[in-house]
């Protein structure tokens, strides 16, 4: 069997993915604590050409954690799934 066809542990893609997912969000949990996220959001929308009226909320302890647990599960379900679909299109013969 060709390399890219192998198939994926589905368990270690749904781990990577939703520490992935977690990480990046405790970085913005950060960024919002140190008082620059309305200054990252306005950045990111102005680099991509809109202008949307958008306003960070003050960080909140129990929001970050609630909000790195969400990522997290999001993350590892999104693996769990893309793992399942690719090691099931890799079994066809084409």
């Amino acid at each position: 069997m060709p390399k890219f066809k192998q198939p994926i542990d589905e368990k270690s893609l749904a781990w990577t993915l939703g520490l992935l997912f977690a990480i990046a969000h405790v970085a913005w949990s950060i960024v919002v604590l140190s008082g620059f996220g309305q200054t990252a959001v306005s950045w990111l929308l102005g680099v991509h050409f809109t202008s949307i009226p958008v306003s960070v909320l003050p960080f909140s302890l129990t929001g970050a954690i609630v909000l790195v647990i969400v990522a997290f599960a999001a993350g590892a379900i999104i693996g769990l799934v893309a793992a399942a679909l690719w090691n099931w299109v890799v079994r066809w013969k084409f």
